[in-house]
């Protein structure tokens, strides 16, 4: 049985419209009803309407009547997916060698693209050298790659990281403030501000970060995570020094917040943790003025 497109034959086409028998059948008026196949020849006719629906011409492919009927085109489909899958099914059967190290080959060149777009990539060398605690090397090649792509923010965040890991304090608030001048949405715009106030607090310059941190929870009622560790980081800060009138400040403003549904990925302490921490702080400085 033929499944798929039927091979096109010039020499049958121009035989079947020369036939005598064609000319009698259909001109005379000789030919039977149809459905009469059954009767006059029921193999051929059983036959036929088999081939008819597992098979399909290539000139109905193309033509605008064949297009129209979706049944015929899905059976046409099939046909040929069936045809396409059993070909395929005996090359594997008959060349399962040549099968084998084909796929073998197809693992291995998607491997080395994989590698090779990872090490093509600016983000992932970067993170590796910082993994390694080489910042040195972080820098050198962070700088080379923000020359090609100056738009890509991560590069200058990682930057600004490595500074501020090596204690160059004046290069870290430098590209910092270079990254909180670009277009930044909110959640990247507060992870950059969390950053920028540690390294202000690292450097003493504590009226630097609480103005950095004031501009940002302006208007707002709610603190976001990377804003809890802010408020938090400056209340501890100020609690050391024991001005415990501004670190009762942040420390309100903590209690008072509502808990931040997301996590802060640069944040080593959760959220929940930085509130009660807070409240217990708020505590302590509430019974010593009372005492």
């Amino acid at each position: 049985m033929k499944f798929g497109i039927r091979t096109p034959s010039l020499k049958k086409r121009i035989s079947a419209r020369l036939s005598w028998k064609r000319y009698i059948r259909h001109n005379l008026g000789l030919k039977a009803p149809k459905g009469f196949g059954l009767i006059t020849n029921p193999k051929r006719a059983t036959y036929n309407y088999a081939y008819h629906r597992t098979s399909v011409s290539i000139d109905r492919l193309f033509s605008k009547k064949g297009r129209g009927k979706k049944s015929n085109n899905i059976l046409t489909v099939l046909a040929i997916l069936t045809v396409v899958v059993i070909f395929i099914i005996q090359f594997i059967i008959k060349n399962w060698i040549v099968f084998f190290v084909l796929l073998l080959i197809g693992i291995l060149v998607w491997f080395l693209f994989k590698k090779s777009k990872e090490y093509n990539d600016p983000q992932t060398c970067a993170l590796k050298y910082l993994e390694n605690r080489e910042y040195n090397k972080a820098i050198e090649y962070l700088l080379t790659q923000i020359e090609r792509s100056c738009n890509n923010f991560v590069l200058f965040d990682l930057l600004a990281s490595s500074y501020s890991a090596i204690q160059d304090y004046s290069n870290a608030e430098k590209y910092f403030k270079l990254l909180l001048s670009k277009p930044l949405d909110e959640k990247m715009h507060d992870q950059i501000t969390n950053k920028l106030c540690s390294v202000h607090l690292q450097n003493k310059k504590v009226e630097k970060a609480e103005l950095l941190f004031n501009t940002c929870v302006y208007r707002r009622r709610n603190l976001s995570s990377d804003m809890f560790n802010i408020a938090f980081n400056l209340s501890n800060y100020f609690f050391n020094k024991k001005d415990f009138k501004k670190s009762l400040k942040y420390l309100e403003r903590i209690v008072k917040s509502k808990l931040p549904e997301n996590q802060s990925s640069i944040n080593p302490i959760d959220n929940c943790t930085i509130q009660q921490s807070a409240l217990q702080q708020l505590l302590k400085i509430e019974n010593n003025e009372f005492n």
